[in-house]
């Protein structure tokens, strides 16, 4: 990157079936790391701590949350600016999910069709290790410190 400005970064990775806080701690440590690197993050969890209030411990849900800025369209737009107009590259971590994000797939599908960078994280013969997954991947690792630091290198970041 040219360092005129910081690069951004999306954490993309399952939300839906996730509790809040789980949807939280899977994004915090990837967050501090990056900033620490001089980039910026941009979380899909971003706004939605009253998620925890509202749902507890309970699993997220796919939709039907009661602020008009999480209706579905809402939701599906914002991840969509975050993904095409403002990242540089999509970090997707897919480690330890047991269901198919349907939308993590639609923000891989946004990043390629965008030629941005992406960089997954796939355990081997899990839910996402499909063809397509692979073939839109810039880069395909197993391990979460292996993912933070191919971002950083890529950035060009100290």
């Amino acid at each position: 990157m040219d360092g005129s400005q910081p690069v951004q970064v999306y954490l993309s990775g399952p939300i839906t079936g996730l509790t809040y806080e789980e949807a939280m701690a899977q994004r915090q440590e990837v967050t501090a790391r990056l900033t620490d690197a001089g980039m910026r993050v941009l979380s899909p969890m971003r706004g939605k701590s009253y998620l925890s209030h509202q749902f507890g411990s309970k699993p997220l849900p796919s939709g039907g949350y009661r602020r008009p800025a999480l209706g579905d369209r809402a939701i599906m737009r914002r991840d969509w600016m975050d993904v095409v107009k403002r990242a540089d590259v999509i970090f997707v971590n897919l480690l330890d999910t047991e269901k198919v994000s349907i939308g993590t797939v639609f923000e891989i599908a946004w990043t390629v069709n965008a030629g941005k960078f992406v960089v997954v994280l796939l355990p081997k013969e899990g839910v996402h290790d499909h063809a397509f997954i692979r073939a839109a991947a810039d880069v395909i690792l197993h391990d979460l410190e292996d993912g933070i630091q191919c971002v950083i290198d890529w950035a060009g970041a100290p």
